[in-house]
């Protein structure tokens, strides 16, 4: 079983492109959709997962309950940098969502020629003190994004193991490992072969119903 998880951003989706997603085979996909702030009612069907964009700057944590969001975006390098976010803001909407049972898809990942260790033990510093039920951990390097470049296989697959192994060690519980960072169908094949991937975090591919087409097929077998 394989999570992809389709973040939107700002862009509005049109009601055809989610007829045409609810009649597709997900056998052993797990689909989350995280739209905008103004689409959450659309996207409410048995077809998919409810997910959402952050909360707080786009939505407060009443209206992810009413609207039955079961899975929360948070600390991607977007809002980390347009918001100046801090380990201490992330902090306490994980408290927020683990209270109202909401799963955190927490977003770590650094720059281009940072220290990668340094940056995730100071980015996984928000899990601290929180007793979590599951979590998922989003590792999408920054300089990947919209780049179409992804990280050599043997790096990836050491630094997601040293990821495993510090959730492990603050929180008890071993993560849901997903990656974001150019994953498109152009390198779906590659990632795809990465040991410890358990899904996928998808941006600007997943507007396109037939690059995200592409994607499905080739992680569901």
């Amino acid at each position: 079983m394989k999570w992809i998880i389709n973040n939107y951003k700002d862009n509005f989706v049109e009601e055809s492109y989610l007829n045409k997603l609810s009649k597709k085979d997900y056998k052993n996909i797990k689909l989350i959709l995280c739209p905008n702030d103004k689409q959450l009612s659309l996207f409410k069907t048995n077809c998919f997962i409810l997910g959402s964009q952050d909360m707080e700057y786009y939505y407060q944590i009443e209206d992810l309950v009413k609207h039955g969001v079961k899975y929360t975006i948070l600390g991607h390098s977007d809002t980390r940098k347009k918001y100046k976010e801090t380990n201490e803001i992330i902090h306490e909407k994980i408290k927020k969502l683990v209270k109202n049972n909401i799963c955190p898809i927490l977003c770590i990942g650094e720059e281009e020629n940072n220290n990668v260790k340094e940056v995730i033990d100071k980015e996984l510093e928000v899990l601290k003190d929180i007793k979590l039920d599951n979590i998922m951990i989003a590792y999408e390097p920054v300089w990947a994004i919209g780049t179409g470049k992804i990280p050599d296989t043997k790096k990836l697959e050491e630094i997601l193991l040293y990821i495993k192994d510090k959730v492990v060690l603050l929180s008890g519980i071993n993560p849901i490992l997903i990656y974001g960072g150019s994953v498109n169908e152009n390198t779906i094949e590659k990632l795809k072969h990465v040991n410890l991937i358990d899904g996928y975090l998808i941006g600007s591919a997943s507007l396109n119903i037939n690059s995200l087409e592409t994607i499905i097929e080739v992680v569901k077998w």
